[in-house]
């Protein structure tokens, strides 16, 4: 894995993995951070190579804690653009109750690839930060960098998988909860602590709802309440617990099973799972109805088909 500061991004058999690289901040989202993981999705997204995403964070003690509190909140939050380095008072730390962050902000992307990659994860995002903006409409459109995260994710038609080796707090949750699957240790914490703080996890609110009952969620954004990896489970947000110890045998395993399917029927399924979510039947069923029309004209279903009757292993094309 080639590593450029705060986000670390490499490619190998058709997975990207993409980690939060600020172990000493038990990987609290920086500016950088989120600016940077836009763009490793979008990498991802774009490239061929890549049938599936894992996301995830290095060290031992967490895969995300939250977003820098100094980072969303400057001494002066009129003149201050939110770019401030975390201190060890208001850095994510869980355990001493200053956990806390569903938003983010933007800057300058930290993060490398193999192949001579950097340039493209550092390209513009296209949208004015609110570094560059400053005062209360830059912080406010900072805030907005964690949704545009949440977007690309969900709209970059292949499956992302969340490894939550320890703490997944705040926006950290919502970061876990936003990925289609999620493999976690045994050691995995997860909580949306806001509440805590004086803060409500605004924006996490959405991957929450999409990850669990509503009103579970709720229920653990009213209390603040850490959840362990196996009420996780229970509580149907978290899709496989493991020993610590082979969590990323479980990754791996989870991730290449995906890597070997047609990215053209991955696509246009989890495409279509996502756009009837909430729908109702009598407007589900038409579109679902269409997408098994489309899907049955692709390349990839004729050679999966021909394949299953020949008894072979399949080769797809992507189309």
């Amino acid at each position: 894995m080639v590593m450029d500061k705060e986000v670390l991004y490499s490619v190998e058999n058709g997975i990207a993995s993409v980690y939060i690289n600020r172990p000493e901040a038990r990987n609290a989202m920086s500016a950088t951070v989120v600016s940077g993981l836009v763009k490793a999705v979008r990498m991802a997204a774009t490239d061929p190579e890549v049938r599936v995403l894992v996301l995830g964070g290095t060290g031992d003690k967490a895969f995300c804690a939250g977003a820098d509190l100094s980072s969303m909140f400057n001494a002066d939050p009129v003149a201050g653009s939110g770019s401030a380095e975390p201190s060890k008072s208001t850095r994510a730390a869980p355990g001493d109750g200053s956990s806390t962050g569903a938003g983010g902000g933007t800057g300058d992307a930290y993060g490398t690839a193999p192949g001579g990659d950097q340039d493209a994860i550092q390209q513009d995002t296209g949208k004015t930060s609110g570094v560059e903006m400053g005062g209360i409409l830059g912080a406010h459109e900072a805030r907005g960098d964690i949704v545009r995260l949440f977007k690309e994710m969900w709209s970059m038609g292949k499956p992302t998988i969340a490894r939550v080796q320890g703490w997944a707090l705040a926006g950290g949750f919502g970061l876990a909860m936003a990925c289609d699957m999620v493999v976690a240790s045994e050691k995995a914490r997860f909580g949306a602590p806001e509440v805590n703080v004086g803060l409500w996890p605004f924006i996490i609110t959405v991957p929450l709802m999409r990850s669990m009952p509503p009103k579970t969620a709720l229920e653990l954004m009213l209390t603040g309440r850490v959840v362990d990896a196996s009420e996780g489970k229970e509580l149907g947000f978290v899709n496989r617990v493991v020993p610590h110890d082979q969590l990323d045998q479980a990754v791996e395993s989870l991730a290449l099973s995906l890597a070997k399917c047609s990215p053209a029927l991955i696509r246009l399924g989890r495409d279509s799972f996502y756009a009837v979510w909430g729908a109702k039947p009598n407007d589900a069923f038409p579109y679902l109805q269409t997408m098994l029309t489309l899907a049955s004209m692709t390349d990839d279903a004729r050679e999966g088909i021909s394949a299953f009757l020949e008894k072979r292993e399949p080769v797809w094309r992507g189309r």
